[in-house]
């Protein structure tokens, strides 16, 4: 790296520094009521499984107790002695039993499955390393700089960067355990598309900088068959996150058809008008995985045909890689060694993206310690800078956030050639009621 990427890193882990002090308030009382309430769950669960024709089947064939973590016994026991079609495949060739695997298997044990699995992570991974660090009310998770080889941040004690977002059931019981300080509310704020925008910045394609606030929306509705009208804030983020962003980074067609079929079920997908997706594809033909394989293919052509320009880009970059053993971020940050052609594309527009974020944390911060504000940084997500912002201070902590991300970055890197958007999410109840705030 060079010095001024140096610089970026040395006053963010001081900033993280601060960051880790201030913590996060917890409402520890409603997470022991959860985790009483999650283990009655579990038992009730663990009773409906015991009495499918598919456990019968496990005890027949295995002659012990039911094992819901062993995938190669789960496997033989529907694929083989079921005779079930596996949806998809692993990639040894070997029929796939993982999270969205499953949610394309017609099978009564399914649903309770995927429950009973929800359930123990949210109480093993989640609610008990929250309660088990949390001190005096204040939950410090750690935030790393050191560690990511993408120069991005990292999480542990607990892990902060994985708390559910996208899964309804255990994102709400998570994150409305997370409250604001008295007088204060508690949420995010980030940029609008910045790793599109810092895709725009790379490759310079003028089709992609024109789009890049619309194009998950656009994407989404072509991948399911909508008019953008129909397309909700969940369908738009299956778009972005299940076709715009694999295709980016080298996915393929294929792949992006089983994890947006996937969605679907996973995350209860519905229209704007409240009809059902999976009825929806059926109605257009397309509720067949290989039919909607099909779909998408034409989706990815139109695609690249579209932003053909960040296409060549893309080409380019990796034969620059091939070449010289190594890629240099607009940031100054190089990643060498050996590299994925994904790792390749993913750590150029995510590792400059977070970097954008991590110059507004440390002018944020600066800003708050020098005029002694209430208000605190708590957390990083990827591209969020988590806040707890006191009431009073909120005009001006929010027009201070606007002027740093917006303004302020633009004058120090002037490589940004992209219009940058601020977003703010926050509640004064939880961090699950968050709302968008206008800023």
């Amino acid at each position: 790296m060079n010095k001024e990427a140096y610089k970026l890193m040395h006053e963010g882990t001081l900033a993280f520094a601060d960051i880790e002090q201030n913590g996060i308030r917890v409402d520890i009382p409603y997470y022991k009521r959860q985790r009483l309430m999650i283990k009655e769950q579990i038992r009730l669960l663990e009773l409906e499984l015991d009495r499918t024709e598919e456990v019968k089947t496990w005890r027949q064939v295995y002659k012990e107790k039911f094992n819901i973590d062993s995938n190669p016994q789960l496997s033989k026991v529907l694929f083989t002695h079921l005779e079930i079609e596996p949806p998809t495949l692993t990639a040894k060739g070997n029929p796939s039993v993982d999270k969205d695997s499953l949610h394309l298997i017609d099978s009564p044990i399914v649903q309770p499955l995927i429950q009973l699995r929800q359930l123990k992570k949210l109480r093993n991974t989640y609610i008990k390393n929250i309660l088990k660090e949390t001190v005096r009310g204040i939950l410090h998770p750690v935030f790393n700089l050191h560690i990511p080889a993408t120069y991005r941040s990292s999480s542990d004690s607990p892990n902060f960067q994985n708390i559910p977002i996208r899964d309804p059931f255990m994102g709400k019981i998570i994150r409305q355990g997370f409250i604001p300080r008295d007088g204060g509310m508690i949420g995010g704020l980030d940029y609008a598309g910045i790793e599109l925008s810092m895709a725009g910045c790379n490759s310079r394609d003028p089709v992609l900088i024109d789009n890049f606030t619309t194009i998950h929306k656009t994407q989404a509705a072509k991948c399911y068959a909508l008019p953008e009208e129909q397309v909700t804030k969940d369908i738009r983020y299956c778009g972005k996150n299940a076709f715009v962003f694999p295709q980016l980074y080298g996915s393929w067609y294929e792949q992006c058809a089983t994890n947006l079929m996937a969605n679907i079920n996973t995350m209860k997908l519905k229209t704007k008008d409240g009809v059902g997706l999976k009825k929806h594809l059926k109605s257009k033909k397309l509720s067949n995985i290989n039919a909607f394989s099909r779909h998408i293919e034409k989706v990815e052509t139109e695609f690249w045909e579209t932003y053909h320009v960040h296409h060549k880009w893309k080409e380019g970059w990796i034969a620059n890689y091939r070449k010289k053993g190594y890629i240099e971020m607009l940031t100054g940050f190089r990643c060498g060694g050996v590299l994925s052609k994904n790792q390749l594309l993913n750590y150029s527009n995510q590792g400059t993206a977070f970097h954008c974020l991590l110059w507004s944390i440390i002018q944020m911060n600066k800003w708050l310690k020098k005029y002694k504000m209430k208000s605190k940084i708590i957390w990083n997500i990827h591209d969020d800078m988590g806040m707890d912002i006191d009431k009073t201070e909120q005009e001006d902590v929010l027009q201070k956030a606007k002027e740093v991300m917006c303004v302020d970055i633009k004058k120090a890197w002037e490589w940004i050639i992209t219009p940058l958007e601020v977003e703010g999410e926050f509640s004064d109840k939880n961090w699950y009621e968050k709302k968008e705030i206008k800023i």
